[in-house]
């Protein structure tokens, strides 16, 4: 006798053998490899981190210095025959770091007031920041006078390494004397530093 093979027959519809909302359980290791990994991997990057921020060193900046004036910010005690007697010495009110000192001068009978303000680059600015109207070159070099507006006697400025220079009658002078003048009172401050 021979038999015909069975054919397996699916079966009309399938039933799940447990129900579709049970969760599987994780095994005991998988849920203690996710933590331990995770605190591994931390570390190691910490490590490799600051192995890496050490080795390439960066340098600390260091804080530059403030600027300063190339002349020593000190009227000379005499020029000629002119003898300092009061300094006033203040910051300006802008650029930062801007110094004025102020110092009065007399022989006896004339008198003068020579003014340093650092830092400085244009005359013709400085002067009018300084009252002084009708400003024109005398004696050239860059020496500008005109009309303080304080005193209404004259008074010259100039620009000598990056520090305003102005010299202001107090007393009657000719303009052209107070020019020359401006200039003694700059190699004066020249030779001192």
């Amino acid at each position: 006798m021979t038999h015909s093979p069975a054919t397996p027959s699916a079966p009309e519809s399938w039933e799940p053998v447990s129900p579709a909302d049970v969760v599987r359980p994780r095994p005991w290791w998988v849920a203690a490899a996710g933590p331990a990994l995770l605190v591994v991997l931390l570390v190691l990057g910490g490590i490799i981190g600051g192995a890496l921020g050490r080795s390439v060193g960066t340098a600390s900046p260091t804080p530059s210095g403030s600027p300063t004036p190339a002349y020593v910010m000190d009227p000379p005690i005499q020029v000629g025959d002119l003898v300092r007697g009061a300094v006033t010495e203040s910051s300006g009110p802008a650029p930062e770091n801007q110094r004025i000192v102020r110092a009065d001068y007399s022989d006896g009978v004339n008198k003068v007031i020579f003014v340093m303000t650092w830092p400085e680059d244009d005359v013709s600015t400085y002067v009018a920041d300084a009252g002084v109207e009708g400003a024109n070159e005398v004696g050239g070099a860059g020496t500008l006078c005109g009309t303080s507006l304080d005193t209404s006697l004259p008074a010259c400025g100039r620009i000598s390494q990056g520090t305003g220079l102005l010299l202001l009658a107090v007393t009657e002078h000719a303009t052209a004397e107070l020019a020359t003048q401006l200039a003694a009172f700059e190699d004066a401050v020249a030779a001192a530093g």
